[in-house]
């Protein structure tokens, strides 16, 4: 995303600054913060605090598996997210309603509609913050938890 699609939301947004917080980033990671408007943040205590720094949550991701676990932060953080559809696999979020999904190529455009309309991003992530609280807060996943065990003890 640095390399790619920064480049292409500079060219309309100069103000934008992209933050990499990530823990033990390798030698290419760390490489990016010499990029223009580039930051990358390393092993730090508490992503919480850039998360509320932060106006959009970005996950470019091409592959991978496992649940997306930053998204869900952002959305219990009010953050809106724009996603691969990779990105935001195994998440039950839908494009248009929680956040933006954009394949790869189109991803700079996807951020700069996230940008531009500021009304739509709240909305999203109004929408993002319900879903997290209604289907991924600890108290709900337990209730559904122990229910199945009753179920199946029975």
């Amino acid at each position: 995303m640095a390399r790619d699609t920064m480049p292409r939301i500079l060219k309309e947004r100069p103000d934008v600054r992209l933050q990499i917080v990530g823990r033990n980033p390798g030698p290419e990671v760390n490489a990016l913060a010499e990029l223009p408007n580039v930051e990358v943040h390393a092993n730090v205590p508490d992503v919480g605090v850039y998360l509320e720094q932060a106006s959009i949550l970005a996950v470019p991701l091409d592959s991978g598996g496992g649940t997306r676990l930053k998204i869900l932060e952002a959305f219990a953080a009010g953050l809106p997210v724009v996603s691969t559809p990779v990105g935001c696999e195994g998440i039950d979020c839908r494009h248009g309603e929680h956040l933006w999904v954009t394949e790869r190529d189109q991803f700079a455009e996807g951020l700069l509609e996230a940008i531009e309309t500021p009304e739509l991003a709240t909305e999203f992530a109004e929408r993002g913050r319900q879903l997290a609280e209604e289907t991924y807060d600890w108290s709900v996943i337990g209730k559904s938890a122990c229910a199945a065990v009753a179920e199946a003890v029975r």
